[in-house]
């Protein structure tokens, strides 16, 4: 198994698994925004694991954010997206993608990682905290169309 920065000969594949973890947004918008997070390296990263034959089986997805929690301005790393194909899944690829985004991260700077998970998503807290990640805060986002 390969860890290796994504870029643009993995787009097709990077946006189907892109679709398969956030399945409300068609794999056509997921593409213009992998496509975007590559035209932007300074703010964005994005791994993937590639299996022996070329195929990928997996992807992280990092950003750059300021702190939510700090008054001054200090910019922490963000886990933005994770994904591991079933099939692939116990063999510690999803261990290896989030070690590739750590490190992404310390090289610029930062001291802090941040991820979240949807309140219910047992699998992605029990994945978090088996790589040390510790919930910050449970809440529900509300929102009204005005």
């Amino acid at each position: 198994m390969k860890i290796r920065p994504a870029g643009v000969r993995d787009l097709d594949a990077w946006a189907a698994m892109r679709e398969r973890l956030w399945p409300e947004a068609a794999a056509t918008v997921h593409e213009l925004e992998a496509r975007a997070m590559l035209e932007k390296p300074e703010r964005w990263a994005a791994f993937v694991a590639e299996e022996e034959l070329g195929r990928l089986v997996g992807f992280a997805e990092a950003s750059l954010r300021e702190d939510p929690l700090t008054i001054e301005r200090v910019e922490i790393g963000f886990l933005e997206g994770w994904w591991v194909e079933r099939h692939a899944r116990r063999k510690r690829i999803g261990a290896q993608l989030i070690e590739a985004v750590e490190a992404w991260v310390r090289e610029r700077g930062c001291t802090t990682i941040d991820s979240d998970a949807e309140i219910d998503n047992v699998t992605s807290r029990r994945a978090h905290e088996a790589l040390g990640y510790v919930a910050q805060e449970e809440s529900i986002r509300f929102r009204k169309k005005l």
